[in-house]
């Protein structure tokens, strides 16, 4: 019967033991339900000192790693560190996904995941408070809670180190920071003459009508690979599409036989829907399910279908080839 996880104890013995580990490994993932995961004890945490992984103490993970990579069967791979496992040093886990929703999961808030505790976990049995002399009943987890998962969440600095140490270098570690050549420009709305942009409000003919649309300018010539609007950028708005299926059920309505009909119009739900369709855009992280909402000057910046007309392009350049499942300097 496929299981919905599999927790491996010993992946140490495994690699120095079995002849095929993307083998293996197969039969491991194929043994899960449709959205089961693997968990990993791997040792010590990476650290920003480590050698290039398959030369040093932990080439068997690496290994591991690798062979997991190789394999259609596996959507991602999260690693995360447990600093209070009674050792010196953190230990480091790894956990598999046969479907990248698990990222879903994986990033909910602190508040999400404890009403999952909530209700999900059923409470232990009364027993009498000590202090207060009655009856209550304890939570099943002791060490854990939605706190806790938020910081096993983004991978710290070592496991990026390490494995942008890999050869070749993944392309994407060409990304960890930006460039300190580089200029910046960004736009004060507050202090005209300090800002490097201008915004103008400007007439235009829209299917007959007049409509008013503000657009954002460069104030001077800026050299190409510049970075603008960083701090606006920065201030994008974050939602799940849970958030956006919320907005969206408003302005229907479910009759009794189960059909659905539009509402009396709610125009500001249905306005801010179109700006987050004009402004939003998916997260890189497949299964997350987030989307970024751009609320700042750059909302401003005007628009074009045809990528010759554009004088812009993103720091992360967009590619074609699919993301790699195991890459701490995305998940981070």
């Amino acid at each position: 019967k496929p299981q919905d996880a599999i927790f491996v104890l010993d992946f140490d013995s495994i690699v120095k033991t079995t002849d095929n580990l993307v083998e293996s490994m197969k039969v491991l993932m194929n043994a899960l339900t449709e959205k089961g995961v693997l968990l990993f004890p791997i040792g010590t945490a990476s650290a920003i000192h480590d050698p290039r992984a398959d030369l040093g103490v932990h080439a068997r993970r690496e290994e591991l790693f690798l062979a997991l990579e190789s394999l259609d069967e596996v959507a991602a791979m999260l690693v995360y560190e447990e600093p209070h496992a009674g050792n010196l040093e953190p230990d480091g886990f790894l956990l598999v996904c046969k479907d990248s929703s698990c990222r879903q999961r994986w990033y909910a808030r602190s508040d999400q995941v404890e009403y999952q505790i909530y209700d999900r976990l059923v409470r232990t049995q009364a027993v009498v408070n000590p202090i207060l002399g009655i009856e209550e009943k304890k939570g099943v987890l002791e060490y854990f809670d939605g706190t806790t998962m938020r910081s096993y969440q983004w991978p710290k600095k070592g496991w990026e180190t390490v494995y942008c140490r890999r050869e070749p270098t993944p392309w994407e570690c060409a990304y960890t920071h930006l460039d300190p050549k580089a200029q910046f420009f960004d736009l004060d709305l507050d202090d005209e003459e300090e800002s490097d942009f201008r915004v103008e409000t400007t007439t235009v003919m829209e299917d007959g009508e007049e409509e008013q649309m503000t657009k954002v300018f460069a104030a001077e010539d800026m050299p190409k690979g510049s970075y603008i609007m960083a701090e606006h950028l920065a201030s994008s708005l974050m939602v799940t599409e849970r958030n956006l299926e919320g907005l969206l059920n408003n302005t229907k309505l479910t009759l009794k036989d189960g059909t659905e009909e539009n509402v009396a119009r709610t125009p500001i739900i249905e306005d801010l829907l179109e700006f987050i369709d004009e402004h939003g855009h998916p997260s890189m992280m497949e299964g997350s399910a987030q989307h970024y909402i751009e609320v700042g000057g750059t909302a401003l910046i005007r628009r074009t279908e045809d990528p010759s007309e554009a004088n812009l392009e993103p720091w992360v350049p967009r590619r074609r080839t699919p993301k790699p499942v195991y890459s701490p300097v995305y998940e981070r």
